[in-house]
């Protein structure tokens, strides 16, 4: 889908209008990778699909304060000692993985990309301490890197 036909399923203030639609004709056709940040948002509802572009550039704002004091918080909590014995089980379980990705992979491929697995880490780690009912698999790890 190019950024043409994808404004085709929004109003004028950028909400989406039919999003069942916009799902089944990305799903046939994907999108063109400038969209992708913005269309897996409205896909996987972290942009609900009524907000407009201004509310969703916010909502972003918002989220990456959110994870990024929730990231602090249990590296905080790493340092002090103060993590238990599961947590620490799925951050050693989250750092064998990560440097078993696949380094020839475009998103991480090449020196001026190696910051991209510590991101991975990163994500990987804060998800599982944050929802210790889900917890870690490597099979996280491996849909992170495929998709």
């Amino acid at each position: 889908m190019t950024d043409v036909e994808f404004r085709l399923y929004l109003d004028n203030v950028g909400c989406v209008t039919r999003l069942k639609q916009l799902c089944w004709d990305i799903f046939r056709g994907g999108l063109q990778p400038e969209l992708r940040k913005v269309g897996w948002r409205i896909l996987l509802s972290v942009f609900p699909s009524d907000t407009t572009g201004q509310e969703r550039i916010s909502l972003l704002e918002t989220k990456t304060r959110q994870y990024l004091a929730m990231k602090e918080t249990w590296k905080r909590a790493y340092v002090q000692g103060q993590l238990t014995e599961k947590q620490l089980a799925t951050l050693a379980a989250v750092s064998i993985d990560v440097v078993r990705t696949d380094w020839t992979n475009d998103y991480y491929c090449g020196e001026k990309n190696r910051y991209r697995v510590c991101q991975l880490f990163d994500v990987l780690a804060t998800y599982s301490i944050y929802h210790p009912n889900v917890g870690y698999s490597q099979v996280r790890s491996q849909y992170s890197v495929n998709s």
